[in-house]
């Protein structure tokens, strides 16, 4: 191909074979960057980038969101590992694009031994896997 466009977005490196953002800027040091501003995929665009952002304590610089900035939107706290997951299974199959976000909250002891759990729910005592796929885990 003449031309080549990689998108990379540092936030979404979740599953066992994304690249780590050190490893994406190495290999890509020399390639000419034009970086993305905005994403087109949530209605609130920036605003909610912006909220998510703050609430997971990822980023402290975000100002005043709009009232109703998540109307239309099912954002739940859950108590329960098993409850989210039950909940997550059951909107997936209606829409197919769920997703959990739970940052660096376990240590990934599967990554070095298959045999093991991630996550014990405190709740329910069940046990689940991270990221136990490096193909097919959508």
């Amino acid at each position: 191909a003449y031309h080549l466009t990689i998108v990379y977005d540092p936030y979404q490196t979740i599953r066992p074979a994304d690249i780590d953002t050190d490893a994406f800027q190495r290999l890509t040091a020399n390639y000419k960057r034009h970086p993305l501003h905005k994403q087109f995929r949530l209605k609130s665009g920036d605003q909610y980038l912006a909220w998510l952002r703050k609430y997971l304590q990822i980023a402290n610089n975000v100002g005043v969101y709009e009232e109703g900035l998540l109307r239309g939107y099912d954002f739940k706290v859950m108590d329960s590992i098993t409850e989210l997951n039950e909940s997550m299974k059951m909107l997936n199959e209606k829409h197919e694009l769920c997703r959990v976000v739970a940052g660096y909250s376990w240590e990934w002891i599967t990554q070095k031994d298959k045999n093991q759990y991630d996550i014990k729910d405190p709740v329910t005592g069940d046990t689940f896997k991270w990221n136990s796929k490096v193909k097919g885990w959508i």
